[in-house]
């Protein structure tokens, strides 16, 4: 199985505190199917179908599927953010 565990890694961060992530994840977040597989080095091509696994299960789906959706999550500060948000 290939090491994708920088990428799990990064969209954790992303989803908990909306960090932006590096541009292939950024392109599978957005489900630019293109983007990700131009810009994946080697461990995450082969990693391809357990990251967006991952992303379906684990990941809410107000973050994933679009541009738009994964730049309003970054503005929003992630999950914390909206913690904040809601709180404040």
């Amino acid at each position: 199985m290939a090491d994708v565990s920088h990428i799990l890694d990064a969209i954790k961060r992303y989803v908990d505190h909306g960090i932006p992530t590096g541009s292939c994840t950024e392109a599978i977040l957005s489900n630019d199917l293109f983007g990700a597989f131009g810009r994946a080095d080697e461990d995450t091509r082969a990693g391809m179908f357990q990251i967006v696994q991952h992303i379906y299960s684990n990941v809410p789906r107000g973050c994933w599927g679009s541009q738009e959706a994964y730049s309003d999550w970054i503005k929003k500060g992630g999950l914390a953010g909206m913690k904040e948000a809601a709180n404040g």
